[in-house]
């Protein structure tokens, strides 16, 4: 969860869509690596570590390394201390580690549409020795520009991304895609009317922003339905892809490694 999102959280429930998004990042961990799992897992822009801790829980051989340049020293230490997997560090910064030799695998988890300069953020990261052409990129990011709405202007996003986009942005900084796609189309409906009733709003003076997954406070009956809603919504898309139809979806991914360097 973004730290934004997590000082917000009244409820310790986790969102549905936030739970599922764990399932269909492990579903793309496992085909992938093909059961060679990554050593050394770096989550950059990790929010409140919910994501690495539970994944660490599963990966005990790997090393994990939890980033986000929005920890305070007080948050430093509340996730330090709070942090229940004995193979996850947390930094601030990816400058601050130190002894890696090789970077396996880097998610960037909803985190590039917060930056302005997102191409300079992607050439910067693989600036970093340990990161080369054997490391592989785990992006996602909230997609579609037309969707862009007061859920997007809370968290301060830039900007969002479909296919073409992303694409063309890790391709510009020499990043070789691998996969693309997108996932939760189930989604895309509930959003656009939620855009379309914002504009009213908006004609009438009358916005507010908000984002409704730090609201969310429903049962865990209600939580995991919707989750596995969500699950077979991936699902579904994933079996029309490997049939060549491409379904679109409220989230975009791309999986992409650094080219090779030519002799």
């Amino acid at each position: 969860m973004d730290l934004i999102e997590s000082k917000s959280k009244k409820s310790e429930q986790r969102h549905p869509w936030e739970l599922a998004r764990y399932e269909v990042m492990r579903s793309l961990l496992k085909k992938t690596f093909k059961g060679q799992m990554p050593k050394q897992i770096w989550d950059v822009g990790c929010g409140d570590t919910y994501f690495v801790e539970r994944l660490a829980g599963e990966l005990p051989q790997s090393e994990l390394k939890a980033i986000d340049i929005a920890f305070t020293p007080e948050l430093l230490a509340h996730y330090r201390a709070e942090m229940s997997q004995p193979n996850v560090e947390i930094f601030k910064a990816v400058d601050d580690i130190q002894g890696v030799q090789q970077v396996d695998l880097i998610y960037l988890m909803d985190v590039i549409e917060h930056i302005e300069d997102d191409l300079g953020f992607l050439q910067w990261l693989q600036s970093f020795p340990a990161i080369n052409e054997k490391t592989y990129f785990f992006i996602t990011v909230p997609a579609f520009q037309s969707l862009f709405c007061s859920h997007d202007r809370y968290l301060l996003h830039y900007r969002r991304y479909d296919n073409q986009s992303l694409r063309e942005t890790v391709e510009k900084v020499g990043l070789e895609v691998h996969d693309i796609g997108y996932f939760f189309s189930s989604l895309l409906l509930p959003r656009q009317l939620q855009v379309w009733k914002e504009n009213k709003q908006a004609q009438k003076g009358e916005l507010e922003d908000t984002t409704g997954l730090v609201e969310w406070s429903a049962g865990n009956f209600k939580t995991q339905l919707i989750k596995n809603v969500l699950l077979a919504d991936y699902r579904f898309g994933q079996f029309f892809k490997s049939m060549g139809l491409k379904l679109p979806g409220l989230s975009n991914y791309v999986i992409c490694s650094p080219k090779a360097a030519s002799l």
